[in-house]
């Protein structure tokens, strides 16, 4: 945790780590130009609030010189330590309030990250769907292995299923930017909070005989002040080009079920900027929030 005082008084705030952070880092996904390494040793700065611009300027500051003390060649934030917690910062609250799960960072975080030397690095959008009953899978199913069955989650345990949509989730995401592998314990005892918030009718499995190859986690929108909003979390798909039009499927399979369950409107929630889930989204969707990680090279 680091202060910056003025008086006596707490004008700005934050927590820093420097250890314990192996997320891929791709040069060419990024935006800007850190003039980083391919491997650098990465500080991340989040929790943070302050003031006013002066003070947040001048903690962001002092905060890269600590990191820097401490071996960093590579400054991220807003990210409370790892991409598995809160990261990122939206850009503006222009269409509502937060939905479940957002990053809820002040903005102006963003204006005093630049104005401390930082840079944009990665850039990421949700996207609101208002027409559950779309379709545009008739010409991709024919990419889909006719083995592939699709089933939700309803009346299926779950919690029993955990190490295949661990096994899942590690392939599908591997070498997405920031990304962060995680031991099977670690990565069952992040998700089963989730497990008591999502919906199981809203949860999409796609299997090839005794092999999970896709997954759509949902969960209703528990901010929201009506409830006919749900959310798609995560849509992970198994790393084969036999595979390539499975995403269309479960994502509207998805809808469909959300659309049964009485829900009208759908977030495809955080997705990376140059991830091909964003693409996927598009044909169905429309903007709702624009977020941002910063990054400032520290040697």
């Amino acid at each position: 945790m680091g202060d910056l005082w003025r008086g006596d008084a707490v004008a700005a705030c934050g927590s820093l780590w420097w250890d314990g952070f192996e997320g891929v880092w791709t040069a060419d996904r990024w935006d800007g130009d850190l003039g980083a390494t391919a491997s650098p040793r990465v500080g991340r700065l989040g929790g943070l609030e302050a003031t006013d611009t002066e003070a947040a300027v001048a903690f962001l500051h002092q905060a890269g010189d600590v990191l820097r003390q401490q071996g960093c060649t590579l400054a991220l934030g807003p990210m409370d330590g790892t991409t598995w917690q809160s990261y990122r910062c939206a850009l503006t609250w222009d269409n509502g309030p937060p939905f479940f799960g957002e990053p809820q960072t002040d903005p102006r975080w963003v204006d005093w990250f630049l104005q401390a030397g930082f840079t944009p690095v990665a850039k990421y959008v949700s996207r609101l769907c208002l027409d559950l009953t779309q379709t545009h899978s008739a010409q991709r199913q024919r990419h889909t292995p006719a083995s592939v069955q699709i089933q939700s989650a309803q009346g299926v345990a779950v919690e029993a299923l955990l190490p295949n949509i661990y096994a899942l989730v590690m392939a599908s995401f591997r070498r997405q930017p920031l990304f962060q592998p995680l031991p099977e314990p670690l990565f069952i005892q992040h998700l089963r909070p989730l497990l008591s918030q999502v919906d199981p009718a809203l949860i999409q499995l796609a299997w090839d005989h005794d092999h999970l190859v896709g997954i759509v986690l949902a969960l209703p929108d528990l901010l929201a002040t009506d409830s006919q909003r749900f959310i798609i979390k995560t849509l992970a798909i198994w790393p084969n080009r036999a595979y390539a039009g499975l995403g269309t499927t479960l994502l509207e399979a998805a809808h469909r079920a959300g659309y049964h369950q009485g829900y009208r409107q759908a977030i495809h929630a955080l997705m990376h900027c140059q991830n091909p889930s964003l693409s996927l989204s598009r044909r169905y969707s429309q903007p709702f929030r624009d977020y941002v990680l910063m990054g400032k090279a520290l040697a």
